[in-house]
C-alpha cells in the first residue's frame, strides 16, 4: 500500500523482489532487490498495471535475532509520471519456528 496523495496515485498490489546482499563486516550489510510489482491505482483506470520494483536496503545486526535497518524503494511505472519514492526505518526480528515429532 502507497498511500494516497490525493491527486495521481492511490495504489495497492502485491510485489516479489530477489535480493542480492552483501556482508560488509561481522554486524553491517547491505543489499539490493529488484522484481515486480502488479497494482491497482484507484486515481487511474483502476485496472491492474505492471509495474516494477527496485530497493537498496542498509542493515546493521544488534543480535542474532534483531537489526535496524534503512531502505529506499522505487516504484518505477514506466508509463506515466506516477513513479513513488519509498523510504523506511526500522526494526526486523527473526522469528524460528520448530517441528517437532515425538
Amino acid at each position: 500500500m502507497e498511500g494516497d496523495d490525493e491527486v495521481r496515485v492511490h495504489r495497492n498490489g502485491v510485489a516479489v523482489q530477489g535480493w542480492f546482499v552483501q556482508p560488509l563486516s561481522k554486524r553491517w550489510a547491505a543489499s539490493a532487490g529488484m522484481g515486480p510489482y502488479v497494482a491497482i491505482n484507484k486515481r487511474g483506470k483502476d485496472d491492474h498495471q505492471l509495474h516494477s520494483l527496485i530497493s537498496f536496503q542498509v542493515e546493521r545486526y544488534i543480535d542474532t535475532a534483531w537489526k535496524g535497518f534503512v531502505n529506499f524503494s522505487r516504484v518505477t511505472t514506466f508509463t506515466s509520471k506516477n513513479d513513488r519514492d519509498l523510504f523506511r526505518i526500522g526494526l526486523m526480528k527473526q522469528f524460528v519456528f520448530r517441528l517437532y515429532s515425538s
